[in-house]
């Protein structure tokens, strides 16, 4: 980091949140401070800035890998001749899905610092992993994960250079990827490791590979662990559905031909979750269809290569396409989910208020239409209309006492009183 940064840093317009980061530093480096744990005040008066900014020692400073702000996401052209000579498991997941897509994501290298996040908490875990493995741990506090994660991106480092927000994003991944986390430090361990299974297609054998975060391999059960930082989680049903899922373990399976069970998760310790998520299903080796699913999606990657023509299929996916801006399908013929730029999402957004004003309006219209008229409204199999329910009163303790030991009958326990509710649903059988 240059002094120019280190001014920037100081002059931004977030200066009190600069400063309060620069304090931070100065007490890391000098040892006053343990953790860059977020402070709980950020806001300072100008005499307190003022007086930061003159005890900053732009030296020490220069090392830490710290922007002025979060660089944009950028795509970069790449070229691309034919079809891939191996077949990742992302990679035919997503042409399954949808050959635009796969083909797109091929083309375009996609960067900026939701990228670098995403690389930098994997590089941070890796390390801790693999010290906590040598070390023969069987997991970490938060506190533990948060310190190291600290030092390894504070060590400096040409190039490193973050920003503010991506550094504490990456500190409470971490922190919280130390919560979900199990370590086997008696298993096998394969950190990081790039896993390959090869597969006849049309009477050519194909390279099938996956790249896991953590794989552990104790008394014939494999523990697979794959880190996602999307904020997006699968239900446990939708995990269990995707392809990908019995795929991770089809590949390790060739190599660990002795395992009889496969613990298969994906880690999602994303800062916008409420708390760190971890989706797992044991699965049997065999792989049901795996190959099938396999020899179908590489002959048709290998049709659209030959014929340069991606069909486009628009469905669940697009809502998460990083590359939606690019689909050749005319904007009509997408689904409503795939929103392209910010101001598209800005847009969406005031649009969802706006209709859920409009829809709580029409309810409340329509419910006072049908209490006025004492009318039920039916269009096709739905119908508007109020019901009759019926609720019993709170028991006080002293009643359910005596109830209980058969004082009262029950009948004379409760006061049953009946209300109506307004209700839309399926046309009601008389």
């Amino acid at each position: 980091m240059t002094v120019e940064h280190a001014e920037a840093m100081i002059n931004a317009s977030y200066a009190d949140e600069r400063f309060g980061y620069a304090r931070m530093v100065l007490d890391h480096r000098t040892g006053k401070r343990k953790t860059l744990a977020a402070p709980k005040g950020w806001e300072q008066t100008n005499e307190e800035a003022a007086a930061v900014r003159e005890a900053i020692d732009l030296e020490l400073l220069r090392e830490v890998p710290i922007t002025v702000g979060p660089s944009p996401l950028r795509t970069e052209l790449e070229e691309v001749r034919g079809a891939p000579t191996r077949f990742s498991v992302s990679f035919l997941g997503s042409a399954a899905n949808c050959l635009t897509m796969a083909h797109l994501n091929r083309q375009h290298r996609v960067s900026g610092e939701r990228a670098i996040r995403g690389s930098l908490f994997h590089q941070v875990v890796r390390i801790l992993t693999i010290e906590g493995l040598q070390a023969g741990m069987t997991g970490y506090d938060e506190q533990e994960a948060e310190n190291r994660a600290v030092e390894v991106m504070m060590a400096p480092e040409e190039g490193n250079a973050i920003a503010l927000s991506t550094f504490f994003d990456v500190v409470e991944m971490v922190k919280r990827w130390a919560r979900v986390i199990e370590l086997w430090p008696d298993a096998i361990p394969h950190v990081e490791e790039l896993f390959t299974r090869t597969v006849e297609v049309g009477g050519v054998e194909e390279t099938v590979s996956g790249r896991l975060d953590l794989v552990q391999v104790r008394d014939g059960v494999v523990k697979i662990d794959d880190y996602k930082t999307s904020p997006h989680v699968p239900s446990q049903a939708e995990f269990e559905r995707r392809i990908q899922t019995p795929m991770y373990a089809w590949i390790v399976a060739d190599t660990y031909r002795s395992a009889h069970t496969f613990d298969v998760g994906e880690v999602y310790p994303s800062p916008h979750l409420d708390r760190p998520i971890r989706r797992g299903v044991e699965l049997e080796p065999g792989g049901v269809g795996i190959d099938r699913f396999i020899h179908n999606t590489i002959t048709n990657i290998r049709k659209a290569y030959a014929e340069e023509s991606f069909s486009a299929t628009p469905g669940s996916h697009c809502e998460y396409c990083q590359l939606s801006s690019l689909c050749p399908l005319p904007p009509e013929l997408r689904p409503d989910a795939a929103i392209t730029d910010q101001k598209h999402a800005e847009d969406a957004l005031a649009w969802l208020l706006a209709t859920e004003a409009q829809l709580k309006t029409v309810h409340d219209a329509l419910r006072g239409y049908v209490a006025r008229e004492e009318a039920v409204v039916t269009t096709g199999d739905i119908q508007a209309s109020f019901v009759t329910r019926s609720r019993r009163s709170p028991v006080p303790a002293v009643i359910a006492a005596a109830l209980e030991a058969g004082h009262i009958p029950a009948e004379e326990a409760y006061e049953t009183s009946d209300f109506t509710q307004f209700v839309i649903g399926k046309v009601r059988a008389e």
